[in-house]
């Protein structure tokens, strides 16, 4: 699963060469990919992909997940009766894990309708508001907690450009005090930030040395509320560029939540229908209708 998320163009081709080899065929193997990562058909994989679910398959899932309160799931069930947008959103297997998952802790009746306030919602509940809510009070890194959000969402966004989708604990380190003074976060703070992380699992381990974000598109959407921070277009520009150059394998979903949590994106549809950003027709077209929609 997450063969997206593999840096190493190396690595993916050893992975798909052994796969269809004749080794791989004595078991059945099922290689987990968003569609961008895999822009040609390989010899000998059949590709499927996964279908939404029904609303009967909403419905399911909300009643045999394993509730703490059974009633949050009857309360759950009727909200998305009553919110068309959050029923769409709730097809995607993800999104209504996440939505179960917020609903946990918080009332159904007070979900977010939109995809991005959703993620933002999910972002805050990792980073302390779970404590809150079971009445829990313990010390953190930064007592601010719109700094210690800013603090990792700028780390997110640096290990998103630099295509780290997995990194270890001196990697995220390196990102979180890069350009910033050291007065301002000294490294025994990022440490202990970091620590903090990892047990409200945020990052959750990768291997015996790396993590990652416990979903990649919490890292996306993370990565987003940074970019949405800049008053000029410079990194957003770099961006779309780069989203062109990797033919739409990296900052797709990047951009995307950057157009919900933005809502005024003129000047980046400008940007993709009228400059020069040398891309294939195909994909301006699919991102800028994305974009649209957010």
């Amino acid at each position: 699963d997450g063969f997206d998320e593999i840096e190493s163009p190396v690595l993916r081709d050893r992975i798909v060469s052994w796969i269809t080899s004749e080794a791989a065929q004595v078991s059945r193997c099922v290689l987990g990919s968003r569609p961008t990562a895999l822009n040609v058909p390989i010899p000998g994989l059949p590709r499927f992909s996964i279908e939404p679910f029904s609303s009967a398959e909403v419905e399911e899932y909300v009643r045999r997940f394993p509730w703490a309160d059974r009633s949050r799931a009857e309360r759950l069930l009727a909200v998305l009766a009553g919110n068309a947008e959050l029923a769409g959103l709730a097809q995607t297997p993800l999104i209504i894990t996440l939505i179960t998952l917020l609903c946990q802790h918080h009332e159904p009746d007070l979900l977010p309708n939109r995809r991005d306030e959703l993620y933002e919602r999910i972002s805050r509940l990792l980073m302390g508001d779970w404590d809150v809510a079971k009445g829990y009070q313990r010390n953190h890194s930064l007592d601010d907690f719109q700094k210690r959000m800013a603090l990792v969402e700028r780390t997110a966004f640096v290990l998103y450009e630099k295509r780290k989708s997995s990194f270890t604990r001196h990697e995220f380190c390196q990102a979180c005090l890069s350009g910033v003074p050291i007065a301002h976060f000294p490294p025994n703070v990022v440490e202990q930030l970091l620590g903090e992380i990892i047990t409200d699992c945020l990052l959750t381990p990768a291997s015996s040395e790396e993590y990652r974000f416990f979903h990649f598109s919490i890292h996306e959407y993370l990565a987003a509320k940074e970019l949405a921070r800049d008053i000029t277009p410079v990194r957003l520009q770099r961006v779309l560029i780069e989203y062109f150059r990797s033919a739409g394998s990296w900052w797709e979903e990047v951009l995307v939540f950057y157009a919900g949590i933005k809502r005024d994106i003129t000047a980046m549809v400008a940007d993709l229908l009228f400059e020069t950003l040398a891309g294939p027709a195909d994909q301006t077209a699919r991102l800028t209708l994305r974009l649209l929609r957010r």
